[in-house]
């Protein structure tokens, strides 16, 4: 008897993972990566990003916050959503919303570099599996907004570092745990880069 049922878990378990594991292949199918020339022939534009925008003209500053402390605003049309964006991506300052990443090799929305947002998948951001390539993100900053346009999404796992890292142009990076509906810690992170497109 008892063999028989730990026969039946055991097929539980299988079956849990396989469905979660077609479902993430299923996802990496889906997964769109373009060029630069690839994806302004397909929204229509002149090759106008190769660069992306210059940040010259903006405030270099480096603002300082607490932890936890709201610094601005995620809009994302798309999916008609707007988030608060808190300092720092602690678990306490997660759960509040999403968090910006501060590190040697991220940078603030003013300055030319690599923004980093991450938030909880089944919260705030349970949803960033509908955003697509080409979706705008806007994010609001010390009174500007900062426009960014969705350039590639793909999924890694989570101890891939080479997400959080150095940028010379000036990007966007979005981050949440995935599968989506995976109960538990989940071993993978879903992730859409955006570059920046205008300030406004």
């Amino acid at each position: 008897m008892r063999r028989k049922i730990g026969f039946v878990i055991i097929l539980i378990g299988l079956s849990v993972v396989g469905y979660y594991g077609y479902d993430w292949w299923e996802q990496r199918q889906a997964i769109q990566d373009m060029s630069h020339e690839e994806l302004n022939e397909y929204l229509g534009y002149d090759d106008i990003y190769e660069t992306g925008i210059d940040l010259k003209n903006e405030s270099e500053e480096t603002y300082f916050f607490e932890k936890g402390e709201e610094v601005g605003e995620l809009n994302i049309p798309a999916i008609e959503k707007e988030y608060p964006i808190y300092w720092g991506t602690d678990d306490e300052t997660l759960t509040s919303g999403v968090g910006m990443y501060d590190s040697k090799w991220t940078t603030q929305p003013n300055q030319s570099g690599h923004v980093f947002l991450a938030g909880h998948r089944d919260t705030v951001f349970e949803e960033m599996g509908e955003l697509k390539i080409g979706d705008l993100v806007s994010v609001e900053f010390k009174g500007k907004a900062y426009i960014y346009q969705v350039r590639k999404i793909f999924v890694t796992h989570k101890d891939d570092r080479t997400v959080i890292v150095e940028k010379e142009r000036p990007l966007l990076t979005l981050s949440t745990c995935y599968p989506f509906q995976f109960l538990g810690d989940a071993l993978y992170r879903y992730i859409i880069q955006s570059e920046l497109i205008e300030v406004k």
